[in-house]
């Protein structure tokens, strides 16, 4: 989504895509979404495996990433639409 100009890259990051380690400071909820889903429900999901805990790991981590992507996808999809509505309509 930087690359295509959907996302303005933050200016303290060194690369296009999100930083994991400004976690608080994510500028975009789609960030947010994806550092919850990396520090907490992919940790959930590890820990529950690897504790032997199949319904842990089930419900707090699997399910919980499944349902991050869901909303980050659909808010990449609506993201991307209002971005190629409005580059259509600006003026050349």
């Amino acid at each position: 989504m930087y690359r295509n100009g959907v996302l303005p890259k933050p200016k303290n990051y060194t690369y296009a895509f999100p930083n994991l380690l400004t976690f608080h400071d994510a500028p975009t909820v789609i960030e947010q979404k994806l550092f919850v889903m990396y520090l907490e429900h992919r940790m959930r999901t590890f820990h529950g495996t690897f504790h032997a805990s199949n319904d842990y790991a089930m419900w707090y981590g699997w399910s919980e990433m499944q349902r991050d992507l869901t909303e980050i996808r659909e808010l990449a999809e609506n993201m991307r639409k209002n971005h190629n509505t409005a580059s259509a309509a600006a003026p050349k």
